[in-house]
């Protein structure tokens, strides 16, 4: 995370996201190597476990996909 400017306005405090790159694992996944085991087993639908892993990851998952908007939604319910 890089924190690019902080501006103060009265009362108002808001953390926006202006862009980035890529998908984070989903949770309990098992980290980094875990992520991109499930990332294979999605990318092959022969997998033995392709139809579960599908199912538990909620769909599919695009591991390029990144929205800004999500991440400032995500944002603004944290404190300082």
């Amino acid at each position: 995370v890089v924190v690019e400017k902080i501006m103060a306005a009265k009362g108002v405090k808001t953390m926006v996201c202006l862009a980035g790159k890529g998908r984070c694992p989903p949770e309990d996944c098992g980290g980094i190597w875990g992520y991109y085991n499930l990332l294979e087993i999605l990318a092959d639908p022969k997998h033995k476990e392709h139809k579960m892993m599908k199912e538990w990851a909620g769909g599919m998952i695009d591991p390029a996909e990144f929205d800004a908007d999500e991440v400032t939604e995500s944002l603004s319910g944290l404190e300082d």
